[in-house]
């Protein structure tokens, strides 16, 4: 129940504590199976640990495929539920028993890629269920595809595939359809048939990305701002309100229960808007979450986060003071997480990671601490022998009981300015990793920190020096690139100019 790779943009919303740590009375690092001893509270007694429970317990992994790149997760209002999946479509998942899920179908449209479906995104209206292809270099033609699950299997009744069009995000209401085709703006559809015909079209948008309806509105994510369209008049949409999100939407959920939508808006976290009147949404707080949310999903005054790091909880009873209330992370194969799609209904939450689709329940009763690092391993560059180094390390307490921190272990020629700390909920500490080697020898070891976090037992950090390679100061190879108009670039010949590395993948 950490989180690692916190970014340093959201680490204004943790105070570091003024005392610091202290030191643990007798540990002995480099114990091979230690022993709980508490940390003193400097008034002569002991802070020992507690044997809390996880808020967020895992359940289980659905049997398949790690190669599913799952995109978006919707739950029905019956025990179904649904991701996309760039490989695999659109999923139908019997949920009825959340700790044994099994898919019931895989449905890919007749208009995509056979082998890559590339599905993006869902919307569920009664026995209906739509998904989008945003068109790419696998599946060049964007579209929208729907299905009728009250046929066994599933029949496809109804597309649309627009020409010069990327689709986003959908909603669906009654007989119409509302698709988010970036600068294109908010098209309405109306399914007729066999098809799904084109009605009204909302101009103004500068960059459409999803959408939530309910009734005559829709709630548009639209670049840094949330849209509110009248749609009571299917062919003649109009904007009635707006109001910025200080972030770039990436989706919308809306909750009729408190008529708020929330936006995931990247790494500004969630925003929370008040849309109860139509002409004028006020943004009523912003869950910073310490990652990029991607999608939300509310179930009563809870909310559930993908935050690519993460799936995290929060409580919104208080919407200007959302409550974090839990994390997981999920590592899908070992690899780093890419939590990009999450549902919650009836206190079940279904992550849909990169290489997996995972259901966890979540206990709103249990209080327990949850400790995150500021990295994802300690990397010293070269440190040659004799010479010595430090890196800060934070280390920090996102749940919602005291952290006892009340060992750090590492092994020679690391060591550590403390080796064990209480930290307060919502609080840091920071911790100096000390590097002073014998000789010039890489080094590959481990930063083991053991406390009270119902899952992790211990935090385990990697510690690297020495690597092989180039380090800032070393003069790099030079570099020569094949440019457009014919000429060439050579990186020997931008010695003092600013160079800017940029690395990047496209699939």
């Amino acid at each position: 129940m950490f989180h690692i790779g916190l970014r340093p943009s959201s680490m204004a919303s943790y105070t570091i504590p003024l005392a610091a740590a202290i030191a643990l009375a007798g540990a002995a690092c480099g114990d091979s199976d230690p022993i709980p001893k508490g940390v003193p509270d400097g008034d002569g007694g002991i802070t020992e640990p507690v044997a809390y429970k996880d808020p967020l317990v895992p359940l289980n992994r659905m049997p398949g495929s790690t190669f599913v790149e799952i995109l978006e997760v919707r739950a029905g209002d019956n025990e179904d539920v649904y991701f996309c999946s760039g490989v695999e479509g659109l999923n139908v998942v019997d949920a009825s028993n959340p700790e044994g899920m099994r898919r019931r179908f895989q449905l890919v449209s007749a208009l995509g890629n056979q082998r890559f479906p590339r599905c993006q995104h869902i919307a569920l209206e009664g026995n209906l269920v739509y998904y989008t292809n945003k068109g790419d270099e696998v599946q060049p033609n964007a579209f929208i595809s729907a299905w009728d699950l009250g046929q066994t299997p599933p029949l496809e009744i109804a597309s649309w595939m627009p020409e010069g069009v990327t689709i986003e995000g959908i909603a669906a209401q009654g007989n119409f359809v509302y698709a988010a085709i970036h600068e294109g703006g908010l098209q309405i559809l109306e399914r007729v048939g066999g098809q799904l015909e084109p009605r009204g079209l909302v101009i103004g948008l500068g960059n459409a990305w999803h959408v939530a309806v309910d009734g005559d509105f829709a709630y548009v994510a639209d670049e840094a701002t949330l849209a509110v369209v009248d749609i009571s008049d299917p062919s003649s949409p109009q904007i009635v309100g707006r109001t910025d999100i200080a972030g770039t939407g990436q989706s919308v959920e809306y909750d009729p229960a408190t008529k708020r939508a929330y936006v995931s808006a990247g790494q500004s976290g969630v925003v929370i808007v008040d849309v109860s009147q139509a002409d004028a949404p006020a943004v009523l707080g912003t869950a910073n979450t310490g990652g990029t949310a991607l999608q939300v999903s509310v179930d009563g005054n809870h909310l559930a986060v993908a935050d690519w790091n993460d799936v995290r909880v929060y409580d919104m009873s208080d919407p200007a003071n959302p409550e974090l209330r839990a994390t997981e992370r999920i590592a899908g194969n070992g690899a780093f997480p890419r939590i990009l799609g999450v549902a919650i209904r009836d206190g079940i939450v279904y992550a849909g990671e990169w290489q997996g689709f995972y259901s966890l329940r979540f206990h709103p009763d249990r209080e327990a601490p949850d400790i995150f690092a500021s990295v994802r391993s300690v990397a010293f560059g070269k440190v040659a022998a004799g010479e010595k180094d430090a890196i800060a390390l934070i280390v920090g307490n996102q749940g919602t009981a005291p952290l006892v921190a009340w060992q750090l272990q590492l092994p020679s020629p690391f060591s550590l300015d403390k080796s064990a700390a209480v930290i307060a909920p919502g609080e840091v500490e920071v911790f100096e990793v000390l590097l002073e080697p014998s000789e010039d020898v890489e080094l590959r070891k481990e930063l083991q920190i053991w406390s009270d976090d119902p899952d992790d037992k211990p935090l385990v950090l990697p510690l690297t020096a020495n690597r092989p390679g180039f380090v800032v100061g070393d003069k790099p190879p030079d570099v020569i690139a094949a440019l457009l108009d014919g000429g060439t670039w050579n990186l020997s010949e931008q010695k003092g100019k600013v160079v800017l590395l940029a690395y990047f993948a496209t699939f």
